[in-house]
């Protein structure tokens, strides 16, 4: 017999994306990056994790990252399975990914946090 989940066992931020996929992924995230944004090393190794040769400077780093599409969600994923980021040939399809379903969408609010400001190098304008 299956249960039938309740409004006190639904657990989402109200967009459709599970809190505790959430916090899985901002601490896969964390773990690999940390939180402090200052740190050009970080920013380097991000733009290998794109596969992009690494900036000199931090600005040289998200202006690279500027044209890397890649879905936060398989951004994270990829570092989870130690595997290459999926890319997208251009903000357009990304868009479309994004598009398909909630579950594609990352959270904008999360990436506003003092924690995860390295995730904002990633948004791109779905509308």
């Amino acid at each position: 017999m299956t249960r039938r989940r309740n409004n006190n066992d639904t657990n989402s931020t109200g967009n459709g994306v599970a809190v505790d996929r959430l916090t899985l992924a901002l601490k896969t995230f964390t773990i690999h990056y940390g939180a402090d944004e200052s740190k050009l090393d970080k920013w380097q190794e991000i733009c290998m994790d794109c596969g992009r040769k690494p900036g000199s400077s931090i600005a040289k780093c998200k202006k690279i990252l500027r044209g890397v599409h890649v879905n936060i969600w398989d951004f994270i994923k990829a570092k989870e399975q130690d595997t290459a980021v999926p890319q997208f040939a251009s903000k357009k399809a990304l868009r479309e990914d994004i598009a398909t379903g909630k579950r594609r969408r990352f959270p904008l609010h999360c990436t506003k946090t003092r924690e995860n400001k390295f995730l904002q190098a990633f948004l791109v304008e779905v509308y």
